[in-house]
């Protein structure tokens, strides 16, 4: 049977509360062991994080239990002095079998904890404050080697031994940052969220939803074979386990066990109408990070066939290089330090999310997880608004007559790109059939940016449809209109 990841963060909410380091080898607290020269014992803590909250476990026998001091060092070099000496009251009983808390409501040999500990099973019984506070540590790094110093400070009277010591460490979980602004305002902008009638169906591969009448089309494709279940529910699955470091929301998670680093699945979302999708587009991906595996994210983005760069924003125990994120650390279920935030700044109609190992991760990867999708912002596909009309002026108004032969007239083709667009009319084409009873001279434009046009000969005789007047390719800004201005005579 293949081991899946235990004790590390990110996976299971409740283990990620606090990491475990133990220390169980024997020794003695005696003469030998003063405080000039004290017994260490030191936990190594591999994972990067940044410290929330520290609790200290120790256990050892001792006659006159007031002559122990003990030290705990950071890897940074920041130490407290957890237990003084005390060699009045309790302090003259037998025996330390402690869990040291900020939060106990008793002081260490006092109130309630003014009776000798037991020895041996269970670990830690009595839990009790330290005369000086673990809080001192919050707030720093935790990876590197914490230092353990027990000395005797009354080395010629009364012996004892070390038994164990667990230090339990529990993650900050680096609250997000603010969102990275899409290309339209707050106001215009669209959100998804998962849950309810945006739900995923456990274990199904496709599904489509709509966000204020976008649609959105998710597939999930690849080695979709290794997709097992997390917490008795098979994946992909909506759940709100993985929070991103804010509070709890539903994301779409998938708990993947890959038997080589070259195994993968594939999330592909089309978004909006194909060939015009949406304008911009954000979104967050929790737990890319690194353990018994190393996850690898890498993100592309099409419009209409054509590749559109993302903009990808790494967490801390995690790497951005171009379009791809590799975990780094182990980051908690709660913390914000696996995140990776997908900005899209232009227009794209697919997302395509390609999930596997990345090159430091071992032969045969433990299960990984991540959640995708999660608070999901859109921009609506820009558009143009435009309208033509068609007029008729006398090219010389001082000429006073209208439609008698050998008058020239302008044929006016006016469109607007209204005020009401959200984007440029690009591409224009215009096309029209003057009267057969015409002649075309020339033909200009006005308001346009690029484009050209496409005109008969001067002077050709338009009877049975010979003048066809065109223009191809201009551009419109927004609140503004272009003209097609065509001299002719009437024959």
């Amino acid at each position: 049977m293949r081991a899946y990841l235990i004790l590390i963060l990110g996976l299971f909410p409740m283990l990620a509360q606090a990491i475990e380091f133990t220390q169980t080898v024997d020794a003695p607290i005696n003469g030998t062991t003063t405080c000039a020269a004290p017994l260490v014992r030191t936990f190594q803590v591999p994972q990067a994080f940044v410290v929330a909250d520290v609790d200290l476990g120790f256990e050892a026998t001792h006659t006159w239990r007031g002559d122990i001091q003990l030290t705990l060092s950071s890897p940074s070099g920041t130490s407290v002095q957890l237990i003084n000496p005390n060699i009045n009251g309790a302090g003259n009983i037998d025996n330390y079998n402690v869990r040291l808390d900020d939060g106990a409501l008793d002081l260490i040999n006092t109130g309630g904890h003014a009776t000798p500990d037991g020895s041996g099973a269970p670990p830690y019984e009595n839990t009790v404050r330290p005369n000086n506070p673990l809080s001192t540590f919050n707030g720093l790094a935790a990876q590197g080697t914490w230092t353990l110093e027990i000395c005797d400070t009354f080395p010629d009277a009364d012996d004892g031994e070390f038994k164990t010591s667990t230090l339990f460490l529990t993650e900050d979980p680096s609250p997000p940052g603010a969102p990275t602004p899409l290309s339209c305002p707050i106001t215009e902008q669209v959100a998804f969220n998962w849950g309810g009638v945006n739900s995923w169906a456990a274990g199904t591969l496709t599904n489509g939803y709509t966000a204020d009448s976008i649609p959105l089309s998710y597939a999930i494709t690849g080695d979709t074979n290794r997709l097992i279940a997390r917490n008795g529910t098979i994946t992909p699955v909506t759940d709100d386990e993985l929070t991103g470091g804010g509070a709890a929301q539903d994301s779409l998670m998938l708990y993947s066990d890959f038997i080589n680093t070259t195994e993968s699945v594939t999330l592909t979302l089309n978004v909006g109408t194909p060939g015009q999708g949406v304008s911009s587009i954000g979104f967050d991906v929790f737990d890319i990070d690194r353990g018994g595996w190393t996850d690898q994210l890498t993100v592309t983005g099409t419009l209409n066939g054509t590749a559109v760069s993302p903009i990808l924003t790494g967490g801390a125990f995690n790497t951005v290089s171009g379009n791809t994120v590799i975990g780094t650390a182990s980051a908690a279920s709660t913390s914000g330090a696996g995140n990776a935030e997908i900005i899209f700044s232009s227009a794209v109609d697919q997302i395509v999310l390609d999930y596997g190992s990345g090159p430091s991760a071992p032969t045969d990867p433990t299960a990984q997880i991540m959640s995708f999708f999660a608070n999901m912002r859109l921009c609506p596909a820009l558009e143009a608004d435009i309208s033509a009309v068609k007029s008729v002026e006398i090219a010389d108004p001082a000429q006073g007559v209208y439609m008698v032969p050998g008058s020239e007239l302008i044929y006016k083709i006016s469109v607007t790109n209204s005020a009401a667009a959200t984007a440029a009319a690009d591409n224009i084409s215009i096309s029209d059939i003057l009267p057969d009873t015409l002649t075309f001279l020339s033909a200009s434009t006005t308001g346009f940016t690029g484009g050209s046009l496409s005109n008969p000969a001067t002077n050709t005789n338009c009877a049975g449809g010979a003048c066809v007047v065109g223009f191809s390719g201009g551009s419109l800004a927004e609140n503004s209109t272009g003209e097609v201005l065509v001299l002719v005579r009437i024959q």
